[in-house]
């Protein structure tokens, strides 16, 4: 009976209250309760310079160019290979890729800033329109490991050590199959990618197999957000 009451009570906090990242200004925990209106489509949603200055300030705590940092060194790849990502296809239909999402600060550290504020994140994609959202799931319960579980298995695939399937708590396994079934932003392609057109702008590349999104608030922005999803496959397990 606890198993079930958990996962009764993981389904509805995850399922119910989605932390939809494309429609946040700030880097806080709360879900947004309503989206913003979707701002007039451009070909460059950012500043190059302001997004690269951040890249560069996440390569450099991460060590890409040297020893890298034992956490933040997974997001080497994805930073060095930014400024050369392509506008790759999606596949036809709807699909989910699993990754995980860290603020990068304007002023103050990095590293800090990525053990508050990471997060496990979906990127839904959906091949009619085609529409897109970048998600993660709101945990309500302080006991609620399954996030934060969802994370680690993601985190130990870009470290290699957490072979396909990517493990999922069912909880979550079913937070992210009805993502998967239900993206709502205009996805439109840029000279360098795409774009996700929510409440603020997400930028999209494919870098080798990942796909990178960087997404700057549209007020009072402060910093980025970064993720990185994977193509590998996941499967539900307790």
């Amino acid at each position: 009976m606890r198993l079930l009451s958990f996962l009764s009570a993981l389904l509805f906090t995850a399922c119910c209250c989605p932390l939809d990242l494309s429609s946040r200004d700030e880097p806080v925990a709360a879900p947004a309760l309503s989206a913003a209106p979707v701002p007039a489509p451009t070909a460059v949603a950012y500043d190059a310079a302001y997004v690269d200055a951040h890249l560069a300030r996440l390569r450099a705590a991460a060590g890409c160019d040297g020893v890298q940092h034992p956490e933040l060194g997974v997001f080497c790849p994805a930073v060095t290979g930014w400024s050369t990502g392509t506008t790759a296809p999606f596949s036809v239909g709807s699909v989910a890729r699993l990754g995980v999402t860290t603020w990068v600060p304007t002023v103050g550290d990095v590293t800090t800033a990525f053990a508050a504020e990471r997060r496990f994140s979906v990127l839904a994609v959906t091949s009619a329109g085609p529409r897109a959202n970048i998600v993660s799931p709101s945990a309500g319960d302080p006991f609620d490991s399954g996030p934060a579980t969802a994370m680690g298995s993601v985190l130990a695939h870009l470290r290699g050590t957490q072979a396909a399937p990517i493990p999922l708590p069912y909880g979550v396994h079913a937070f992210v199959v009805g993502r998967a079934d239900a993206p709502e932003h205009p996805l439109a392609t840029t000279p360098s990618g795409w774009q996700v057109q929510g409440g603020s702008f997400a930028d999209l590349r494919r870098v080798g197999e990942q796909w990178i999104a960087v997404e700057v608030p549209r007020q009072n922005p402060q910093g980025l957000y970064f993720s990185v999803f994977v193509d590998a496959a996941y499967e539900a397990r307790l």
